[in-house]
């Protein structure tokens, strides 16, 4: 109840407001400001170094690609394979039963 009297208290404040007049010319005044404004020039990367870049990125990945499957091939080639590595492997011991 004390809330009703409270918003009806405010309401019966702007009984008196009126509406708020705004200048003849003030519409005419926003079109002249809007004419005069100087756009500003944004730079906009061109074609030719989206290309570069674009390629760039592909020879790089390219080169990562063939140093990645070489390096497999190597890996896995039997010469590449040492008897030290196999013999490491073999004479190692996971669990001592004697």
């Amino acid at each position: 109840m004390g809330n009703k009297k409270h918003i009806e208290s405010i309401l019966e404040s702007i009984n008196g407001m009126h509406r708020a007049q705004v200048p003849n010319d003030l519409f005419d005044k926003i079109l002249l400001n809007i004419e005069n404004l100087n756009p500003q020039k944004v730079k906009v990367i061109s074609m030719k170094a989206l290309l570069v870049a674009a390629s760039m990125m592909f020879l790089i990945n390219a080169i990562g690609l063939f140093k990645v499957t070489r390096y497999n091939d190597i890996e896995t080639t039997p010469s590449a394979q040492s008897g030290t590595s196999s013999s490491l492997i073999s004479n190692y011991k996971i669990y001592d039963y004697e």
